[in-house]
């Protein structure tokens, strides 16, 4: 389904290919998306849950974006 695990897990490597291909929007979706997922899976402490936000840091600070970057951090 659209919360499981699997999906979980693919849509960050989406992400990171997009991210790697400049196309930033796209990899934006998808880092949120893993965001949302490993959050009502795995709840705000876990270590993957901080590890999608270090990941929408990382896209931010690239398109020079601080401040929002700046929230992740």
């Amino acid at each position: 389904g659209t919360q499981s695990p699997e999906m979980a897990a693919v849509l960050p490597r989406l992400g990171q290919l997009y991210f790697s291909q400049d196309r930033f929007k796209e990899a934006e979706h998808h880092f949120w998306r893993t965001y949302e997922i490993k959050q009502t899976l795995l709840g705000d402490d876990a270590l993957e849950v901080a590890e999608c936000l270090q990941s929408l840091a990382e896209l931010y600070e690239v398109q020079s974006e601080y401040i929002q970057a700046e929230r992740f951090y």
